[in-house]
């Protein structure tokens, strides 16, 4: 998948992204860290009035996949949240540099944003970081198959007991006599 990268974003190292609005910032997820998220089911947003500070939990996201927490790019008073993210996480994954936002902050210093990743650095960082993503995937399959091969190994091969053994043994000339005495008699 390509992603789009806003020149007007800032990145955090955690794929939340923030841009100037006016005088407020907006908060979200980068399309990246929602493809690596998968079907988003549900997400927890902090009410209006709270604050934000930079790097701190400000609430969480759940895929089928995993629950992962965001964390503010900047500080600063939520004074927004996008509600219908919150009826319908659908919109976070259809449009996450779009309708999908999460929260509209007032920040407290506005030079913060400028500490974040700008779009060209994210550009970079992406590729390099889903390659990671990738090898670490195929790593862990390949310890799962061999796990499951080696328990396979492990598994006793059935025995049969002992008492069917002798009871097949002590049959097979009774059915071998039965076999012959009917192809003598003509019986199919």
């Amino acid at each position: 998948m390509a992603f789009d990268f806003p020149e007007q974003f800032r990145y955090a190292d955690s794929h939340e992204y923030a841009h100037a609005d006016g005088d407020l910032v907006r908060i979200g997820l980068s399309a990246f860290a929602v493809d690596q998220l998968g079907d988003i089911v549900f997400v927890d947003l902090p009410e209006v009035g709270s604050s934000l500070s930079r790097g701190s939990s400000f609430g969480t996201v759940e895929s089928v996949k995993a629950v992962e927490e965001m964390y503010a790019p900047v500080s600063g008073e939520v004074v927004e949240r996008n509600e219908s993210v919150l009826a319908s996480p659908e919109e976070l994954q259809n449009n996450p540099h779009g309708q999908g936002w999460l929260l509209a902050v007032r920040p407290s210093d506005l030079a913060q944003l400028q500490e974040p990743m700008d779009s060209r650095r994210q550009r970079i960082v992406v590729p390099v970081e889903r390659r990671a993503l990738d090898a670490h995937r195929a790593e862990r399959a390949a310890l799962a198959a061999h796990r499951a091969e080696r328990e396979r190994r492990r598994q006793p091969r059935v025995a049969q007991p002992a008492a069917v053994v002798a009871e097949e043994a002590a049959m097979a000339p009774r059915v071998r006599a039965a076999v012959v005495e009917d192809a003598r008699s003509g019986v199919d």
